[in-house]
């Protein structure tokens, strides 16, 4: 059941300057402030401070209402004014992929925190009284990715080579075809370009099915017609989405999607469980994994999308997959182990130490608090067993002894 803020059902032109979650006609931010903005999101962790970005990425741009809805559900966030600067500071080609890793970032949080981020996100969208048909795209997008809802199974795939369409798989496909075309291919709303990008779409399905005519659904339609061609197979969802993105960039004058029609198209992807077409993923930025996750300082080295780290287990498998790629072959027994990056850490260390001038004892003591050893004897056994540090080791005693009178 959709349960966004009543919308209007048919096309709406007075909402033509409030399109996406990026004005049409606004500046696009500077690179500078919009590296900015990129540094400081990347450091976001905390659930007051990922609901004021999320909040901010969501709201209707110039819609006085929407503000004063967002300053009061992050009333209590400190620094929240700086965080929207910031959100308002990322380009069109930025801001879904932001969102989606914010979005990400708070399903780690508990379900408490969760569940006040879907009422603040009902109270903004609904603060305008109308709701855009990118709205309820983003909060079905945010229900699924908090964990509210749980994607539904695919049916089996049938045993032919060609995928087997059902007149009812392409009325879903037309209904769900009549909304998106709110959105796509135009730069605004209800673009006039909707409805022939629409005939265009559909006329791929006519020999499987007679096709309606266009007429955008109802909100509680769309939803049932999503639903459905989420139950289709792999192989036929992402026959559906190259086919309105390639129709909607030929009928661009650019060859290019506008930041509405793109966003349209990627938050419907991730409903669908679709891999992007690399026409619709050139649009936007690739978030640099690193910089994106920007983990805790104080928390673990090897860290997920999402920042956190990661099961033993599963970083097993990773580590199997690096060394197979490095050509790291095993000799006999023995073959390279992830506990090895430990004692490689800290012979490295010591040879540095003792081969330009530093203090073994000290370094050593290091080594011990850094690899968690109660007693640093047990630092010591990391040390016995790489030649060219026991080679160094025993030149500075050797030097020592040189410099004791007899």
């Amino acid at each position: 059941m959709d349960d966004t803020p009543a919308d209007a059902d048919g096309p709406a032109p007075a909402l033509a300057a409030t399109a996406g979650l990026e004005s049409a006609s606004a500046k696009p931010p500077s690179p500078e402030r919009e590296r900015d903005a990129a540094d400081r999101l990347s450091r976001i962790h905390g659930a007051g401070e990922l609901q004021a970005v999320l909040l901010a990425l969501l709201m209707a741009p110039g819609s006085k209402r929407a503000l004063r809805a967002w300053q009061r559900e992050t009333a209590a966030t400190p620094g929240a004014d700086a965080l929207r600067s910031h959100a308002a500071n990322l380009s069109g080609a930025a801001r879904l992929p932001w969102f989606e890793l914010l979005l990400a970032r708070m399903a780690a949080h508990p379900l408490p925190a969760r569940q006040q981020l879907l009422q603040a996100t009902r109270r903004v969208m609904g603060a305008r009284g109308v709701a855009r048909p990118i709205d309820r795209l983003h909060w079905l997008t945010m229900r699924r990715g908090l964990g509210e809802v749980a994607p539904l199974a695919a049916r089996p795939e049938s045993h032919s080579e060609a995928p087997e369409w059902l007149e009812s798989d392409v009325l879903c496909v037309a209904s769900y075809t009549a909304f998106l075309s709110r959105m796509v291919p135009g730069q605004t709303v209800d673009s006039p370009d909707g409805r022939a990008w629409y005939d265009i779409v559909m006329a791929t399905w006519m020999p499987f099915a007679e096709i309606p005519q266009w007429q955008p659904p109802k909100a509680e339609a769309m939803v049932e017609s999503l639903a459905k061609m989420q139950t289709l197979s792999w192989m036929q969802r992402p026959v559906i989405v190259r086919n309105w993105v390639t129709t909607a960039i030929s009928m661009s004058r650019s060859l290019r999607l506008s930041d509405l029609a793109a966003d349209a198209l990627r938050l419907t992807c991730g409903l669908l469980d679709s891999p992007l077409p690399p026409e619709l993923a050139r649009h936007y930025i690739a978030l640099p994994a690193r910089m994106t996750t920007h983990p805790d300082p104080h928390g673990p080295v090897f860290v997920t999308s999402k920042g956190t780290g990661y099961v033993y287990v599963s970083f097993q498998s990773l580590f199997k997959r690096v060394r197979e790629a490095a050509g790291l072959a095993p000799r006999g027994r023995a073959r390279p182990r992830l506990h090895d990056l430990r004692h490689t850490f800290a012979t490295a260390h010591m040879t540095v130490a003792y081969a330009h001038g530093g203090d073994p004892d000290r370094v050593l003591s290091l080594l011990a608090t850094w690899l968690g050893h109660a007693d640093a004897t047990h630092t010591y056994w990391y040390l016995t067993a790489t030649g060219e540090l026991m080679t160094l080791a025993a030149g500075k005693l050797e030097s020592i002894a040189e410099g004791e009178p007899s």
